[in-house]
């Protein structure tokens, strides 16, 4: 049954068109502008829309441009805007044998634990956007885990695994930069990104998950569609 309220939406979406008659789609949303704003002409675009709409309305967990995934039972954060590679990063250690939680938000929660934002994971192609149920390739996660190894990377083509330890501080700041609530909610944005930045974790851990999260980029290397990446990571 439909939700009956009074009160007024904060969020809300329509079509219409275009100057040109073509069909467009528009968002009206107060925490980004006071107008409305044409998002785009593709139910795609409202799709990417809408999960970037959920990520910004959060009012309990705190969203941050990443692909992660999960190895040795601690969440491998992958932070990055739209085409970084991190959605064909994950998709390949997922097949690797990562557990799957997200190609594009890293959720973390009020306890400080990464939680699953599972969605199909989205490919580009030179023909467009190819969708893949994670399910076809591994283990997708359905529990948070606690904050493990955070890896900022880029493509690189022939690049190896060459990974160069960054201060905790360093991490922090480079994290704020892709939290979604940084400029509406600069308070909760920084504990978040604190929290993972500085996991409380056994002193042998930081040795332990680099050698999990290099075996996992080796098993990568005889994957037929792997890219290299060059990575900086932060224990």
């Amino acid at each position: 049954r439909p939700l009956l309220t009074d009160d007024e939406p904060t969020l809300l979406y329509r079509s219409g068109r275009g100057r040109a008659g073509r069909r467009v789609f528009e968002r009206h949303d107060s925490l980004r502008a006071e107008s409305v704003e044409q998002i785009g002409t593709t139910i795609d675009d409202v799709v990417d829309d809408l999960h970037l709409s959920i990520a910004l309305h959060a009012t309990e967990d705190v969203f941050v441009h990443a692909g992660v995934v999960a190895w040795n039972e601690m969440a491998i954060i992958l932070p990055g805007r739209s085409r970084a590679g991190k959605s064909t990063l994950v998709h390949e250690l997922v097949r690797a044998g990562a557990t799957y939680l997200s190609d594009e938000y890293a959720r973390i929660s009020s306890t400080g634990e990464i939680a699953p934002y599972p969605r199909p994971i989205q490919l580009r192609t030179s023909t467009g956007r190819r969708l893949v149920d994670p399910h076809t390739l591994g283990r997708v996660a359905e529990r948070p885990y606690p904050p493990g190894i955070t890896v900022f990377t880029r493509h690189l083509a022939g690049a190896a695994f060459s990974p160069a330890p960054v201060p905790p501080a360093q991490a922090a700041l480079e994290l704020f930069d892709n939290t979604v609530v940084a400029d509406v909610s600069p308070g909760a944005a920084t504990r978040a990104v604190a929290t993972v930045a500085r996991p409380s974790l056994p002193p042998n851990w930081s040795a332990a998950i680099y050698i999990s999260v290099k075996t996992v980029w080796a098993k990568m290397a005889g994957l037929p569609s792997t890219r290299s990446e060059s990575p900086r990571a932060i224990p």
